[in-house]
């Protein structure tokens, strides 16, 4: 009978990933501790160090920092929940999995910090409100809390006890402090910083690429003695050597244990073509080099970090639909329920996100290669133990790799891949950035990878004149709740306060010196700082923003103005796209003025997509239209250059007005 695990999924891509039929629930090997996740991506879950305890798990400066302190061992309390976590937990993502372990944590722990005063053995022993109170002087609410009581009422439930009702602290009402994020000039040095180190890979590549075409290789004489009397490699040998020793090993990355191994002599034999890690470095990208990819990759496409490492290597990047010019990559963002989020790149560009992806998984095709015959190997061994928990994890990492596009050589561990655990390439880069600003230029704040998501959104919302909408399309989001999130920092509070100030000053001001405040000239003033005589005088002789006239400035069709308000003055004011607008001889002016903000909205302030999901391109082709049928074509260039210089001269800024419903 054939193995199930060696079937296709349908619609799959491969080699289907269900475990027999024994595995899904509690191996009663370890008293029913240990399970696999039925997840697309399963796991093993092992809830053996809630009975035994763990001590000492810090792992180095990083381990210790992130570490939040070691805890006892409950040993009826873990048997009493095992089999309800195992139902609770089974069909959730790998990281989910994780973050429900350290929900558990802070629960252990706390039991342990109290153990004296009210010991924790069995869930009976949770009667009352002594650990709630506890938990809101520990300060654990929120997710922590129903990981927690989930499982600990379906326990009271089936045996017949009343659930705990811990009101407060499973939804909490506190909110979260505003998170400080990287201002825009913050991040623009770390970015260029990121680009360099990019183009530096690539080159290097190159370079190592023609120096193993020019040098010699010795893979074949490693063993004469007297292969380097009285000269040594040079480094086109050693990059010729190195790949001469991949191709006779059949190993792409070879180290000098390995091939010491492979030539059946000491170390010492291969100190003149020490180190490896020179050529190795030369075929393929390290550990740091993948973060260079990775956070340009983030940065370029405002994704998190999770979604860009769920990129599939083999079908991830796809070519447009309708622009030849420009392609399309696609991630899985498993907290959004495994839906996809899509990225646009242009061809043309080396620092595109489907650019970027192609030169690392063109560089790591053979590593990527290395993985399947791993791959095959261990699916060799697991027919003959189909149930062996070790082989079935390695089964897992290695498929997961073969489809993976992080994959790095790491000089004494072989392939690896890019995964969660911290590191310290952003406080590094941080840091050495630092050292080349001056004192007021010096980026002050701790940055991390996800906070390239924040600026992204952060950079579309700006660009836009604060439209939400293009920042909800920057971020991927289905509705405005999940962008609040990313709007709650302390510099969009601080706008925010600015721009209530501004306000309050132009309209005392126009009170002050007019007798009479203008909604309209109001708000162009909180927009732009203030107006001219000439865009006071068109506002006066109600004329619209676009220089023209409407013959039914309250009633605007609903594909134009779909929240517009019965009774009330037209908000939208997009009148190149509205059949009641009417042109003046000096409308050209204005509707010059339009075309080239559209110009640069459609360049500078939105992406592909965005611009394509917009009624903006219609827009600028009714307006360049317009221009064309109705005024003079010498008169219109001229118009139309001259704003587009004051545009890139900063001297007049494209305004996508509230309301713009694109």
């Amino acid at each position: 009978m054939a193995d199930p695990r060696r079937k296709k999924a349908k619609g799959g891509k491969g080699p289907g990933l269900a475990l027999v039929d024994a595995l899904p629930s509690p191996s009663a090997e370890h008293g029913g501790l240990v399970f696999w996740t039925q997840h697309e991506k399963r796991v093993p879950v092992d809830l053996r160090e809630f009975v035994h305890g763990r001590y000492d798990a810090a792992e180095g400066k990083v381990g210790e920092r992130l570490w939040g302190g070691d805890f006892d061992g409950i040993p009826e309390l873990t048997y009493q929940l095992a089999p309800y976590i195992h139902a609770a937990w089974v069909s959730l993502a790998p990281g989910t999995v994780d973050q429900k372990k350290k929900h558990l944590y802070a629960w252990w722990r706390l039991f342990k910090k109290h153990r004296a005063i009210a010991p924790i053995n069995t869930v009976e022993d949770l009667d009352g409100d002594t650990y709630q109170g506890f938990a809101r002087l520990a300060q654990i609410s929120g997710e922590p809390v129903s990981t927690f009581l989930t499982v600990v009422n379906a326990y009271r439930e089936a045996h017949d006890m009343p659930e705990l009702a811990w009101v407060g602290l499973e939804n909490s009402d506190t909110p979260s402090p505003a998170k400080e994020q990287p201002s825009e000039k913050e991040v623009k040095p770390l970015y260029h910083e990121l680009v360099h180190r990019y183009y530096a890979i690539l080159k290097r590549w190159e370079d190592a690429d023609a120096e193993a075409r020019a040098g010699t290789d010795y893979s074949a004489d490693l063993l004469k003695d007297d292969l380097w009397t009285g000269c040594l490699p040079t480094t086109a040998d050693l990059h010729a050597t190195y790949r001469g020793l991949a191709e006779r090993m059949k190993y792409p990355c070879p180290g000098r244990r390995s091939v010491c191994e492979f030539l059946k002599v000491p170390e010492r034999k291969l100190n003149a073509l020490s180190p490896f890690a020179i050529p190795a470095a030369g075929l393929y990208p390290t550990k740091d080099d993948i973060q260079v990819f990775f956070n340009l990759f983030l940065l370029k496409t405002g994704w998190n970090a999770a979604t860009a490492r769920e990129v599939d290597a083999a079908t991830g990047i796809e070519k447009h639909p309708t622009a030849p010019m420009y392609h399309v990559v696609r991630g899985r963002k498993e907290r959004a329920g495994g839906t996809y989020q899509v990225a646009v790149g242009s061809e043309k560009s080396q620092i595109a996100p489907g650019n970027i992806l192609r030169a690392l998984i063109k560089r790591t095709a053979p590593l990527r290669k290395q993985v399947e015959i791993e791959l095959g190997s261990v699916r060799k061994k697991l027919e003959d133990v189909p149930q062996d928990h070790r082989l079935l994890e390695e089964e897992t990492r290695l498929q997961e790799m073969t489809t993976n596009p992080w994959l790095y050589w790491w000089p004494t561990r072989g392939i690896h891949v890019l995964d969660e655990r911290s590191s310290t390439f952003m406080q590094d880069l941080v840091r050495e950035v630092n050292e080349r600003l001056p004192e007021e230029r010096k980026i002050k704040i701790n940055v991390t990878s996800s906070d390239f998501r924040d600026a992204y959104i952060s950079f579309a919302y700006r660009r836009s004149g604060y439209n939400w909408l293009m920042a909800k399309l920057a971020a991927g989001h289905e509705s405005i709740t999940a962008l609040q999130h990313y709007l709650k920092s302390r510099q969009w509070k601080e706008h925010s306060i600015r721009k209530v100030a501004i306000f309050s000053k132009a309209m005392w001001d126009e009170i002050r010196n007019r007798r009479v405040v203008d909604a309209s000239i109001l708000r162009a003033m909180v927009e732009r700082g203030d107006i001219t005589e000439e865009q006071r005088l068109r506002l006066e002789k109600h004329r619209t923003i676009a220089g023209m006239g409407c013959k039914s400035f309250t009633k605007p069709p609903v594909q134009i103005a779909p929240e517009h308000k019965e009774g009330s003055g037209c908000r939208v004011q997009r009148c190149i796209l509205c059949p009641h607008g009417v042109i003046f001889q000096d409308s050209l002016d204005h509707i010059a003025r339009r075309v080239a903000e559209l110009h640069d909205i459609k360049t500078n302030h939105t992406s592909l997509v965005a611009w394509h999901d917009s009624l903006f391109k219609l827009e600028l082709a009714n307006g360049e239209e317009t221009l064309q049928v109705n005024f003079d074509a010498a008169l219109v260039k001229e118009r139309v250059d001259y704003w587009t210089n004051q545009i890139a001269s900063g001297a007049h800024k494209s305004i996508i007005m509230e309301g713009a419903y694109a």
